[in-house]
């Protein structure tokens, strides 16, 4: 076995006894190729500069901590709580759920709507109050609202230890979603004057913009809130993700922040397992995240979650041809998984909406399998057995870079 310095071709042993800055840390195995690198050890080459005003705004918010979609659940449920004691004389109740485009009854979560109210359809959208370092604005959006599907839409507008509730006039706001109006609905944008960083008063500032009814503006803390988060907290799937990763040292992140901060961490060991490239890196509105010489690299990540009982890891918004080469980024309770993506085993589409919202991949561990770290283990060598390589491990608690005894890297 050879060990080989990072950009060095002399063997460790030589390298490391020469008078030279090489820490044995920064050394890599190479003969071999799976690489195994610390955390601390990238750590400190990570800039936490992206999205660092949305982080730190919400900063000890158990909601921000959610992803958007559980914390939409949250949000509904506490905001449909909140509705009904606004309207004592009026009968809340269950969605109709009505049928899908093939005649099959959809269940109760897929309705058009969220509740009646008396004979009215209202719809409930979230949307987080974030920062956008490209346009210097704090900036909050409602998705896929389709006007025609309902009677009252209500916007829930999620900021730091507060969310506001408003009821929307089916005109502020407004952009078309080009050729996906008609099957996604379209969105709800307010933005904040350019140049104003303090989130509470970007938060004052859109509110002024709706041209609606702010129905209630309420704390996290409210007794509705923290009832449907409670209840969302002992779901089973929510129990086992929340002590799989409760050591996470990333746990306390949004994320968004999470995600780009895993990206940034990949592209790291991308520059250390091609000391010789030269690497750009593009905007965060680019097709892909960086180049690699001419070689167009996109990074996706994912995060283990219970999903019908079984451990899976869900890579979105693919669009192969947008670049040549595809991390896949497995976030684990141990570490992160780096895997160069190859075959066609696990992917799916979106139909009609392929075209825009790009393909999935989704790898599961079998259901018997309870705890999160051998799923990781078994989703990776899902993904090893169909194609793709795997690269390189981020260990949380690993004190060197080393070589595990599988995998075929490239020096």
């Amino acid at each position: 076995m050879i060990m080989l310095r990072l950009g060095c071709r002399q063997p460790l042993q030589q390298c490391c006894k020469a008078p030279t800055n090489c820490q044995p840390a920064t050394c890599l195995v190479a003969a071999r190729g799976l690489v195994t690198i610390p955390f601390e050890e990238l750590r400190s080459r990570i800039s936490i500069d992206k999205g660092w005003q949305t982080r730190d705004a919400y900063a000890g918010c158990q909601l921000a901590t959610l992803s958007p979609q559980s914390r939409g659940h949250v949000l509904e449920r506490a905001v449909r709580s909140i509705y009904a004691q606004l309207q004592p004389g009026c009968v809340i109740s269950d969605p109709t759920p009505g049928q899908r485009c093939d005649g099959r009854r959809r269940s109760l979560h897929q309705a058009e709507y969220d509740w009646m109210c008396d004979a009215r359809r209202v719809e409930c959208k979230t949307g987080q109050l974030c920062w956008s370092e490209k346009h210097s604005v704090w900036t909050v959006s409602f998705h896929n609202i389709k006007f025609e599907l309902l009677d009252e839409l209500l916007l829930i507008m999620y900021t730091p230890f507060r969310i506001h509730l408003l009821l929307h006039d089916h005109k502020s706001g407004v952009s078309c979603t080009g050729s996906r109006a008609a099957s996604r609905g379209v969105r709800v944008k307010y933005s904040s004057p350019k140049h104003v960083r303090s989130c509470a008063a970007a938060t004052q500032a859109i509110l002024e913009q709706f041209a609606c009814q702010l129905v209630a503006s309420e704390p996290t803390s409210h007794e509705a809130v923290q009832q449907a988060y409670g209840h969302y907290g002992r779901s089973m799937a929510a129990q086992k993700a929340s002590a799989a990763f409760r050591d996470h040292p990333l746990g306390g992140m949004t994320p968004t922040a999470r995600g780009m901060y895993i990206e940034q961490l990949v592209w790291e060991v991308d520059r250390m397992l091609y000391p010789s490239s030269h690497f750009r890196s593009q905007l965060h509105t680019a097709r892909q995240d960086w180049f690699r010489d001419n070689l167009r690299v996109e990074c996706k990540h994912g995060r283990l979650y219970l999903s019908a009982g079984r451990w899976t890891c869900r890579f979105s918004a693919i669009k192969f041809q947008s670049f040549d080469s595809l991390y896949l980024a497995i976030d684990s309770p141990a570490g992160i998984f780096i895997l160069q993506h190859a075959g066609d085993k696990f992917r799916s589409t979106s139909g009609v909406e392929t075209a825009h919202m790009g393909e999935n991949i989704a790898v599961r561990a079998p259901k018997r399998v309870v705890d999160c770290h051998e799923a990781a283990q078994i989703v990776v060598d899902k993904l090893v057995q169909t194609g793709s390589k795997h690269l390189a491990t981020i260990h949380f608690h690993g004190s060197g870079i080393s070589q595990l005894p599988t995998g075929n890297m490239p020096v």
